[in-house]
């Protein structure tokens, strides 16, 4: 009789537990039902391009089927204003120039593996998803617009890409340009702002200039060997995009030579940044050297900083690039 009341009490008990449990692995079945409804949106054609409507009202760019070399993402398809570039949208293509309009925003993976040779023109306030351009080869100089929000690795691992701008309040996320191994110069405006490790492991870049009221959280360089941070006033900004633009005229060493203008796209980073990168390297002050000389050097390849100065017995002679700020060559000699 006691085995038959064990027995009873244990499939009560199991009963009971079952009960209790099925709310909870009905919410768990429904909540995976829910997570995995495939996508019935119908795919429509425009042109070169399909695209999404959905109601919600985004229209998001899926596909790109034409073979454009200067690419202007269209603002609308079919009447419908397209705000979104889809996921591989546009995954290893090829193209000169890309210009993305205003309010169209990038997601995760839409320019990953691809191309850029010319230009990337992106609108201000764009969001750019989580590696929508990873393991991209961008043009050398690249502007990030005012008010843009870049999230994590979106510009990780990226190629060639060797002058960064950023304009105001730009945000910066974590990881955006890590592994970026060509970045050489960063120029940011006042009111951008920059999140923990954005270039981490950018082992090539050199000179850092924060124009103003920059903000940075963490260590927004960390494993950046060869890093120099430079402070400038606001007016130092403007002043850099003109000349990376080609827009300023005669400005002491920034004149234009003859043939510069298709090789000078960026910016020469200037007399002071050449002689504090040669004394860091030196591990001196500007008050414990004298007879300082700095002169900017110009051949038909290349143009360089030479940098003398001596200390005690000794002379200094530095070559720093003009416009990465890398050592060229240093040399330390009894006077």
């Amino acid at each position: 009789m006691k085995k038959i009341i064990a027995l009873c009490s244990r499939f009560l008990f199991i009963f009971l537990a079952v009960l209790i449990a099925l709310p909870g692995l009905a919410g768990r079945a429904q909540a995976s039902a829910q997570e995995y409804v495939p996508d019935l949106t119908p795919v429509q054609e425009y042109g070169d391009y399909s695209y999404k409507v959905y109601t919600d009202g985004t229209v998001e760019i899926v596909d790109y089927n034409g073979q454009e070399a200067d690419v202007m993402i269209p603002s609308e398809l079919g009447g419908e204003r397209v705000t979104v570039i889809g996921s591989e949208a546009f995954a290893y293509y090829e193209m000169s120039s890309l210009t993305i309009p205003e309010g169209v925003d990038v997601s995760g993976r839409a320019f990953e593996y691809c191309k850029i040779t010319e230009a990337l023109n992106l609108p201000a306030g764009v969001a750019i998803g989580v590696r929508a351009f990873e393991y991209a080869e961008l043009p050398k100089t690249v502007f990030i617009p005012e008010g843009a929000v870049l999230e994590g690795d979106c510009f990780s691992y990226c190629e060639n890409l060797e002058r960064l701008f950023v304009e105001p309040s730009s945000v910066i996320k974590g990881s955006a340009f890590s592994y970026s191994e060509d970045l050489r110069t960063l120029f940011c405006a006042p009111g951008s702002k920059f999140a923990d490790r954005a270039f981490e492991y950018c082992y090539r870049l050199t000179a850092v200039v924060l124009c103003g009221d920059v903000k940075l959280d963490g260590k927004p360089f960390s494993y950046c060997r060869s890093a120099r941070v430079f402070h400038e006033d606001e007016i130092q900004y403007a002043i850099e995009v003109e000349r990376a633009l080609g827009l300023q005229g005669k400005r002491g060493e920034t004149d234009k030579q003859p043939g510069s203008e298709g090789r000078n796209s960026g910016m020469r980073i200037g007399e002071e940044a050449a002689l504090k990168i040669a004394l860091d390297d030196a591990g001196l002050t500007q008050k414990q050297v004298r007879d300082i000389d700095v002169e900017l050097e110009r051949n038909h390849s290349s143009e360089h900083y030479e940098v003398d100065f001596e200390q005690g017995v000794y002379e200094y002679e530095y070559r720093i690039e003009a416009f990465s700020g890398e050592i060229l060559s240093a040399k330390r000699a009894r006077d």
